[in-house]
């Protein structure tokens, strides 16, 4: 038996292990997303990790959005639609359906005739309105909303002037349980990757670099100091690549503890991947400079390039520094040293 809370979180289970989960949709252990066909869905954040294939149809709704945000009488389809739990209808009416508005003779107001067993809610959604909006051309009370009297005509009012005051807003939290899987900080910078990446996250940027055949990360730290801090690049790369924070080292400078690695870093170096080969000697761990934004998940030390160790004459040193810089990188002089010269890169 399993038990969630609206928007598809656990909240009691007594069971084994289940492929099937939330809504029958299957549930990538790995991960922690729900496959649901055109899309994944994140349920710890509400949200599907990419945008919407019909997003243009509901103008009103975030892109990103589950449901339509009514998770209690809806539910998603197929991560492209929702559907009703109280009706068979979606939100994506079918072309030629009986779900365009008629106008009134003599004005220029849209009207719907209400069938049977329809709400307010998957009418609204069919218009691409808001159900506040609905409510007040029709004078309705919110009690009403699933109980309409069949034949009665309904004032559609115009979308774009349904949203004119309206602010989209998405909360860090939308439930009290999700703060306590997710901090804010981390919250945050995974709603910011979405918006700035095209929905691909620093998780899976992480798993494509952990998979890669042109990307080697240390498994030991460069120097003489080689202990068993779960620290090196090969830990950091894999430990983000299960989407969980990455550990620090903790000798020297380091100042131990775990941090969250950049999603523009691991994006960054996946986008360098597909033009060069390189080793990564250091993520977030060894010990630095104080202060240095390796603890910060901000940088990087890559020490090969092109199967040739990076140094002040290498052929291909300029112009991987400039392809770096453009993807946002600051790139310092140490890649000049007479000893152990390498690749120090930094992005925030």
């Amino acid at each position: 038996r399993e038990e969630y809370y609206p928007f598809g979180e656990t909240s009691f289970g007594s069971y084994g292990k289940k492929r099937y989960r939330f809504c029958g949709k299957e549930k990538d252990e790995e991960s922690g997303l729900y496959y649901y066909g055109a899309r994944s869905y994140s349920s710890w954040t509400c949200r599907f990790i990419s945008v919407d294939p019909l997003a243009g149809k509901y103008a009103q709704l975030t892109p990103y959005n589950y449901a339509g945000n009514e998770p209690i009488g809806d539910k998603d389809i197929d991560g492209m639609q929702s559907q009703n739990t109280d009706t068979s209808q979606t939100s994506a009416p079918a072309p030629n359906s009986d779900s365009t508005p008629t106008q009134t003779a003599g004005t220029n107001v849209n009207c719907h005739q209400v069938k049977k067993d329809e709400t307010l809610g998957g009418i609204a959604k069919k218009y691409g309105v808001t159900v506040d909006a609905l409510r007040k051309a029709n004078n309705l009370d919110p009690k009403d909303d699933k109980d309409l009297d069949i034949g009665r005509e309904l004032k559609i009012p115009n979308a774009s002037h349904s949203n004119e005051n309206t602010i989209v807003k998405i909360p860090i939290s939308l439930h009290s349980k999700m703060l306590e899987k997710v901090s804010k900080e981390t919250a945050t910078r995974f709603l910011k990757e979405f918006e700035t990446n095209n929905g691909l996250t620093g998780q899976e940027a992480a798993k494509k670099l952990k998979n890669s055949k042109r990307v080697e990360f240390f498994e030991i730290h460069p120097n003489k100091h080689t202990p068993n801090d779960k620290a090196n690049a090969s830990d950091n790369i894999r430990d983000a690549a299960n989407g969980k924070p990455v550990y620090r080292s903790n000798y020297e400078n380091a100042k131990g503890g775990t941090v969250e690695l950049n999603p523009k870093l691991l994006l960054g170096l996946l986008e360098l991947s597909e033009k060069y080969k390189f080793s990564v000697q250091e993520l977030a761990g060894g010990s630095h400079k104080i202060g240095s934004e390796h603890y910060n998940g901000n940088s990087v030390d890559i020490n090969w390039l092109n199967g040739e160790h990076v140094n002040a004459n290498h052929p291909d040193a300029k112009q991987f520094i400039k392809d770096a810089e453009k993807l946002g990188f600051i790139i310092n002089n140490e890649w000049k040293l007479k000893k152990a010269p390498h690749f120090h890169m930094t992005i925030k």
